[in-house]
Order: structure tokens, then C-alpha cells, then sequence
């Protein structure tokens, strides 16, 4: 009884600083705010140079085998080998990344040439082209079906690695990994691509013939700097068709939140499990959604407006169901209407929440998002992040308690994280300072 008391006075707390950080909008005067947004960035670069790039670079790459290391305990130490294609690549942009923002640390370039050389090598399918889904540490393939969501990230990493070495190699991967896409997963008929493969490019049994708002969200960010890095025409249509979509079909207005899977013609998947998620939304997908949209628009050279305004939106009701204003976590997931259902604080979660918190700080001017995005970011350094041996927990309770240890696994690299803390980090720099210089 006790307990329930306590809860429901918990809540009733939380309620009213949700109030407090959801009011009407105000516009923060430059001068009261300037110092906290330095603040809050200088955090994030901090953060990023004595945590997160020690922490990946010193435990992830496989030095003995190539590639790397992705099922790690709290001390970094290996608990399985076998690789996996979307983690492999994240791991290529995410060094790759990090030498563009002008960390010229050579481990940094090293394992992501070293990981270039084991994708090329062990993961793509000389028989039937593309790109085996998993391997054993020494590369031998393990599961050799073809994920069109693991091959948005071989176009992703590879376009980085163009961009940040200047290496004609990455962009020839991405090349050919767009124009296998576009032969064997690009829906004939529709809009988009199709999820799942067998490893010769025929559906399998189930959910051959689905799109999801994941893949395509992946897709339409790997577009965007393929078409940074290349100029291509065909690259930008891609990209506005798909974004284009995404707005039009998973975007639902009336709640402020997108679906995750649909058939061929995006009509919502109803019955089975596809059917339960779609009465269901991720906030983790809602405000990573939010702020990629805004990069496909200033790459395309957009009006910006209308996606700002759905942008917006998709922050506000995530602050509004998702969002616990007294410690700065991010839930999981919820109903389309009402809170979220499912508390547990997942690493990307957050890592998103601070691009969106910040963008759409800067886009607004409106203290709200600064007051919030500060909150994302102290949740992050003081309970996400393991102070003692680096990195982030996998997954907390609301209360900062852990209940998933690990530290990386196939699904978690360093790609959300750093992203997440880099981008909020390198705007530290527009005061003035050289990054190139100061940087290591």
C-alpha cells in the first residue's frame, strides 16, 4: 500500500514538471541561454572523447581477425565472435564519422579500413551479389539471407568513408549496393523496398512482401549522403520518393506518431504480430524520424516548413507520453493514444532524443527544448553512460537501475551513441574555435 502511495505521488510529480516543461511556448532570451547551450554541448564533447571514442576504440576492433567485436560485457571483454552485417557497418561509419569531425586519432582510421576490408572480404555473395546477413569471427558466413534494412547501412558507411578519407573504395561499395537494391528489393510497383530475402534474392516464406517504417527510415538516411557524396539524380528521386512516403503513409497526424509496417501498396498491416506493433508506436523511431527527415529536406533543398511543423510534432508528443521530465530517459514504446506502456530506457532511445531535442531547440528558439534537452543529456552522462569502464548500458529502469548489462551486442554499436553525442557536441565549435587544430 505504502508503495502504491508512493507511486501514484511519483506520478502525480511528474504530471506537474511535465506541465511545467510542456507550457506555451516561450522564446529564451539569447543572453539568459547562450551560456547553458555551451554548457550542454561541452558536456557532449567531453563525454564523447573521454568515454565514448576510448571505450569503442579499445574494445570493438578485432585486431586478430578484422572487423569487429560486437557481444561485450561491462569490461569490453569478447563473449561471442560471429558478426553481424548492420553492426559491422555501423562500426565503419562511426570511426569513419569521427575522423571527419576531425579527431585524428590513426586506430580511428585503421579499424575502419580494417573493417572495410572484412566486409568486402567475407560479406558480400560473389554468387548472387549483396551481402550475407552474419558470419563467424573468421568470416565465414553463418546466415546468408539478405536484409534490405542491413544494406542500408553498407550504403551509409561506405558514402561516410568516401567522405571522410577521401577513399574512391567506399564509394563504389555504396554504389553497388544501391544498384543491387534497386534490382533485386525496390518494389516494381510501389514506392520503397521490400524487407527480406533468401540468400538468392527470392521472398521467403513470411513477410516477404512487407515495407517497414525502420527500413526505410535507414534507407532514406543512406540516401542522403549517398547523395551528398555522389550528386547522382537517381540517388535524390529515391530519396525524396521515399521521404515522400514516409510523410504521406507512416506519419499519422492524429496522433503524432508513426507506424512500423505495411504491405506492398502502404496499406497498415492489421492481423499478426505486424498487426499488434501497429497499434503500437516507438518513440525511439518517432524523434529519430523527426530529425532525419529535416537532413533528407536540407539535402534535397526543400521548402522546409512542412516537415518542420511534422518534426515538431513528433518531439512534442514524445515529451508529452514518453519523456520523464525528472530524470531526462526516454521510454520505449506506447499505444498510438495515451503513455507510454513499456518504461524500460533503451540506449538508442536516448542517443536519438538529444539530435531531436536539439534541433529542434535551435529551430525554435523555445527554452522548453533547451530545459529538455539538457535533462536527455545529464541522464545520459549520469546513468546511461558506465562511469567506471566506459560506454553506455543497454537498457536501465526509469530509476537509473540496470537491468541489461551489456554493453554492445549485434544490434548495439557505436552507432547511435556517438552519433547522437557527436551531433550534439560539434556545435560547441560555432564560437569561434578551430576544431582541426584543437582536436587530437
Amino acid at each position: 500500500m505504502r508503495l502504491n502511495c508512493a507511486r501514484s505521488r511519483l506520478t502525480l510529480c511528474a504530471a506537474a514538471l511535465m506541465a511545467l516543461v510542456l507550457a506555451a511556448p516561450v522564446r529564451a532570451d539569447r543572453a539568459s541561454t547562450q551560456e547553458r547551450d555551451r554548457a550542454v554541448r561541452r558536456l557532449m564533447r567531453e563525454h564523447l572523447e573521454t568515454n565514448l571514442m576510448l571505450w569503442w576504440l579499445e574494445h570493438s576492433p578485432d585486431w586478430q581477425y578484422g572487423g569487429f567485436l560486437l557481444e561485450l560485457d561491462r569490461y569490453g571483454r569478447p563473449r561471442r565472435g560471429r558478426k553481424m552485417l548492420v553492426t559491422q557497418t555501423r562500426q565503419i561509419w562511426s570511426f569513419a564519422r569521427l575522423w571527419r569531425a576531425g579527431y585524428r586519432d590513426p586506430r580511428l582510421r585503421e579499424a575502419a579500413e580494417r573493417g572495410l576490408d572484412f566486409l568486402e572480404e567475407h560479406f558480400w555473395d560473389e554468387e548472387h551479389e549483396g551481402w550475407f546477413l552474419r558470419t563467424d569471427r573468421a568470416g565465414e558466413p553463418t546466415q546468408t539471407q539478405k536484409s534490405t534494412y542491413a544494406h542500408a547501412f553498407v550504403i551509409f558507411a561506405g558514402a561516410e568513408y568516401y567522405r571522410a578519407f577521401g577513399d574512391e573504395r567506399g564509394l563504389q561499395v555504396a554504389e553497388r549496393t544501391f544498384r543491387v537494391l534497386e534490382e533485386h528489393a525496390a518494389d516494381p510497383d510501389h514506392v520503397g523496398y521490400f524487407n527480406e530475402f533468401r540468400r538468392d534474392w527470392s521472398p521467403p516464406r513470411w513477410g516477404g512482401r512487407t515495407k517497414s517504417m525502420n527500413t526505410q527510415l535507414h534507407l532514406m538516411e543512406a540516401l542522403a549522403e549517398l547523395y551528398r557524396a555522389t550528386g547522382d539524380e537517381v540517388h535524390a528521386q529515391r530519396l525524396r520518393e521515399i521521404l515522400d512516403a514516409m510523410v504521406e503513409n507512416a506519419y499519422l497526424p492524429e496522433h503524432r506518431v508513426c507506424l512500423e509496417y505495411f504491405g506492398p501498396d502502404w496499406t497498415p498491416v492489421t492481423e499478426g504480430r505486424a498487426g499488434w506493433r501497429n497499434r503500437h508506436t516507438s518513440y525511439g523511431h518517432n524523434v529519430e524520424f523527426a530529425w532525419l527527415m529535416q537532413e533528407a529536406v536540407e539535402v534535397l533543398d526543400l521548402p522546409p516548413e512542412p516537415y518542420r511543423e511534422i518534426g515538431l510534432a513528433l518531439v512534442d508528443r514524445a515529451l508529452e507520453s514518453a519523456w520523464e521530465p525528472m530524470t531526462g530517459a526516454l521510454y520505449n514504446a506506447g499505444p498510438l493514444e495515451g503513455r507510454a506502456t513499456d518504461h524500460q530506457v533503451s540506449w538508442w532511445p536516448q542517443a536519438e532524443s538529444l539530435v531531436a531535442l536539439d534541433w529542434a531547440w535551435r529551430t525554435t528558439g523555445e527554452e522548453r527544448y533547451l530545459t529538455a534537452l539538457e535533462r536527455q543529456a545529464r541522464w545520459v552522462v549520469d546513468h546511461q553512460a558506465d562511469g567506471v569502464y566506459g560506454g553506455w548500458w543497454d537498457t536501465l529502469a526509469p530509476d537509473g537501475t540496470v537491468i541489461g548489462p551489456r554493453k554492445a551486442h549485434e544490434w548495439h554499436g557505436a552507432y547511435h551513441e556517438v552519433r547522437g553525442v557527436l551531433k550534439v557536441a560539434e556545435d560547441v565549435w560555432n564560437d569561434g574555435e578551430n576544431r582541426a587544430e584543437s582536436r587530437p
